[in-house]
């Protein structure tokens, strides 16, 4: 003979952690029947249907007077969005924002720059090189040259970085969804 249901093991099947619950549920109305005697299917589907007209309640009622209030978020949503963007606007007038593409165009400026300093110290330096004997003397001279360039690079100023080349000369990837500043 199989064992009786306790109310431990309908809390269990439930997903409750503790009997108490059921108790309460018993006193409340919600499950129907015995509590002494269990039966675990006709309790579930009893919870079942207490769960279901809770969330009935939870939908949103189909009134018109709340069309009005949705009207004012919105409002006051895109007040907001007007206010950010002005914000934008005026950190790029200020120099505190830039454009993506004027980013992407800078920092492959810099990058072929870098690469057009460092290119030259081997042409430029070449017969030098070729010229000394002592490997020690080949390195400090190298690394003079590469000194030299670097500090060249570090004293380029940032804002001019770009400046020579166009959005033509580089691929920019994604176009700006705006469509512009």
């Amino acid at each position: 003979m199989s064992k009786k249901p306790t109310q431990m093991d309908l809390a269990r099947h439930l997903g409750f952690t503790n009997s108490k619950a059921i108790r309460d549920l018993f006193a409340a109305g919600v499950l129907k029947g015995d509590s002494k005697n269990i039966d675990i299917d006709a309790c579930r589907l009893d919870y079942i249907a207490h769960m279901r007209s809770r969330a009935a309640q939870w939908e949103k009622p189909k009134d018109t007077s709340s069309d009005s209030l949705d009207e004012k978020v919105q409002l006051a949503l895109y007040r907001a969005e007007l206010v950010q963007l002005a914000q934008i606007k005026k950190n790029i007038a200020l120099g505190k924002l830039i454009w993506r593409r004027d980013m992407v165009i800078a920092v492959s400026a810099a990058f072929a720059r870098v690469k057009s300093v460092l290119l030259k110290i081997p042409k430029k330096h070449a017969a030098t090189v070729a010229a000394m004997e002592d490997e020690v003397e080949v390195r400090e001279y190298i690394d003079a040259r590469i000194r030299e360039g670097l500090d060249e690079l570090a004293s380029t100023p940032v804002e001019v970085i770009g400046r020579e080349i166009g959005e033509d000369d580089i691929d920019l990837g994604e176009e700006d969804p705006e469509g512009g500043e």
